[in-house]
């Protein structure tokens, strides 16, 4: 596995760091990914199956917006159930809605590694510009070059 975490390190120049943290009684191994901009990527090894988690917070919903939200992420949950090759979904988490994906480590390689980190972070990045942007008019909303994918 480190190899594979080193190579998509290689391979994706904006990748700046990845961490890498030992199991405890309470967590099971995982690795903190870091890019540039400020996105962080956490990613947990977990048995039965085996496969990698992978989590990224999105923000904060304020608390006059929960149920709107919450109504949101329920709709965009239902259509992803009917995709046939998506790689995460949207949970909620006291306050934050989190980018949550996973993938069987029997299929990984580096590309399928690549892949699914890139499409989680640009998922991440559609969330974040639509939490960003949904209460402006459309005259409003500028698209930021942060978004650029690798």
């Amino acid at each position: 596995m480190d190899a594979l975490w080193s190579a998509l390190a290689h391979e994706l120049p904006s990748v700046e760091a990845i961490t890498y943290h030992e199991p405890t009684d309470d967590c099971p191994p995982s690795w903190a990914v870091g890019f540039e901009g400020g996105d962080i990527l956490l990613v947990d090894a977990l048995p039965d199956p085996e496969r990698l988690v992978f989590s990224m917070t999105l923000g904060e919903v304020p608390p006059d917006q929960r149920l709107l939200m919450y109504e949101t992420v329920l709709r965009v949950n239902a259509w992803l159930a009917t995709q046939d090759d998506v790689v995460c979904g949207i949970v909620l988490s006291g306050s934050q809605i989190v980018l949550r994906g996973q993938q069987r480590v029997a299929e990984l390689d580096l590309q399928a590694l690549r892949r699914t980190v890139l499409d989680i972070q640009g998922a991440a990045h559609a969330w974040w510009y639509f939490l960003q942007t949904r209460e402006l008019g459309v005259e409003e909303v500028v698209l930021d070059a942060h978004f650029a994918r690798a």
